[in-house]
């Protein structure tokens, strides 16, 4: 069993186990709230289960938001039991297969078109690089490890070292900001 935060991981990977006649179950959780009330249930009746999630440590967000990111992701390893493993996408799925930034109501075509474009080549790149992770998780090859940027979450460590250099940018890009304001400001007393 798997849990996957959005459209595009569920859509793609219930096309794997369909295609294969994989006996795995996909949960589309929709957020990470939702699947960290997934693994409560899961842990309760003992569960082997993976999570799939997006880091989002995207560059466009300000400092807030990665903080919040951040804590939604240890929240998810902190309901880790033995025998969950957990992945990431960096910052998310559609960007780590080089796809970029796709909106929300394109994500659901886009991963069809990639999904059974047999024809277009860089779909087939992308399908290829989601058919690896896929490939990982479930061990169906003797792949040794997942691919930048996807990550297996081994310790809650893994999680500051996506974070902390985006927050220590904002971090310096603020007190440069203040700093220009304080300028200013003793410009104009001046």
């Amino acid at each position: 069993m798997i849990v996957v935060e959005g459209d595009t991981e569920y859509v793609a990977f219930k096309h794997f186990i369909k295609e294969r006649g994989l006996n795995i179950h996909v949960i589309r959780a929709r957020g990470k709230a939702t699947i960290c009330s997934l693994m409560k249930i899961l842990n309760q009746f003992n569960t082997k289960y993976y999570i799939l999630h997006d880091i989002d440590n995207h560059e466009r967000f300000i400092h807030p938001t990665l903080k919040a990111q951040q804590t939604n992701c240890y929240n998810i390893y902190a309901l880790k039991s033995d025998s969950t493993r957990i992945f990431g996408s960096v910052p998310n799925l559609e960007r780590a297969i080089g796809l970029g930034d796709v909106p929300d109501h394109k994500k659901t075509e886009t991963i069809h078109r990639i999904i059974h474009d047999a024809i277009d080549t860089t779909y087939i790149q992308y399908r290829e690089k989601i058919e690896k992770v896929f490939n990982f998780i479930f061990s169906l090859e003797d792949q040794m490890s997942l691919e930048d940027p996807f990550i297996e979450i081994i310790r809650d460590k893994d999680y500051e070292n996506l974070f902390t250099p985006l927050l220590s940018q904002e971090r310096k890009a603020l007190m440069r900001k203040s700093s220009a304001v304080l300028r200013a400001a003793s410009k104009v007393k001046q």
